[in-house]
């Protein structure tokens, strides 16, 4: 792999508490050159990403769909900016939640009839061939850990934005896209993630709020059973890929 140089930025609501950003970090391999910024300030970090950077990662949030935050918007037009540049770009989580509300509406993205956290296997779906990121999802895995209560509006984000949608879960209908003629993934599971933070975030996310504490107990154990869910070669592969090196549109710009 040649060298990479990373931009992780962090959605956590407290870096220090909550490792979102870390976390991916963590995952990312040893070769690449990795720096993070604050997603939950009003920095504005695209350009500064254009010029050192070869690849972007957006992190998790523990705060549910926070459009209300100061934050929310100035990280939207940085997303913006920085897809537009036509740089490789992987949103976990929310941060696969952020690009869709960045480049369409916000209500994009809606409260899940029913949350997903523990393990969960996903469906590939045909688009789903072919991309380099699903190849590192092989069909048949024990599954991804999971840790959301929101979700990507399928009617509304796949045709508006035009995206490829190329994994499902048995509640989530958008898990895995890929944005269409560009370097853009998100997908909605959390491949960073090791087992032991796994638990500890069952513990505090507010979608486990209402769970039972034998239902939290047997996931803990289905986890401690699942320990392979981590995918690191996910951002091996992601890493792999090459930018487009587009410069901002007309459109783009006057948004």
């Amino acid at each position: 792999m040649a060298e990479q140089r990373v931009l992780v930025v962090d959605f956590a609501s407290d870096a220090r508490a909550v490792p979102c950003g870390r976390g991916v970090v963590m995952a990312l391999p040893d070769g690449a050159d990795v720096e993070i910024v604050r997603g939950t300030t009003d920095t504005a970090w695209a350009d500064e990403a254009a010029a050192r950077s070869t690849h972007v990662v957006l992190s998790g949030c523990d705060i549910p769909v926070p459009r209300d935050e100061d934050w929310f918007a100035p990280a939207c037009r940085e997303i913006k900016k920085i897809v537009d540049r036509g740089m490789p770009v992987l949103g976990v989580c929310f941060g696969h939640q952020i690009i869709v509300q960045a480049l369409g509406d916000w209500d994009m993205v809606r409260r899940a009839a029913a949350p997903e956290y523990g393990i969960v296997r996903m469906r590939h779906l045909p688009a789903a061939a072919g991309d380099p990121l699903m190849a590192a999802l092989p069909a048949g895995d024990p599954g991804l850990y999971m840790l959301h209560m929101d979700e990507v509006v399928p009617e509304r984000a796949v045709p508006a934005l035009g995206l490829e949608v190329l994994a499902e879960t048995e509640r989530c209908a958008v898990h895995v896209y890929r944005l269409t003629g560009r370097p853009v993934w998100g997908i909605q599971g959390h491949p960073e993630i090791d087992p032991e933070t796994m638990k500890l975030a069952l513990t505090r996310h507010p979608a486990t709020g209402d769970e039972s504490a034998s239902g939290l107990a047997a996931i803990s154990r289905d986890v401690d059973a699942h320990p392979s869910c981590q995918r690191p070669e996910l951002f091996d592969a992601f890493l792999d890929v090459r930018g487009e090196g587009r410069q901002p549109s007309a459109a783009m710009a006057a948004r």
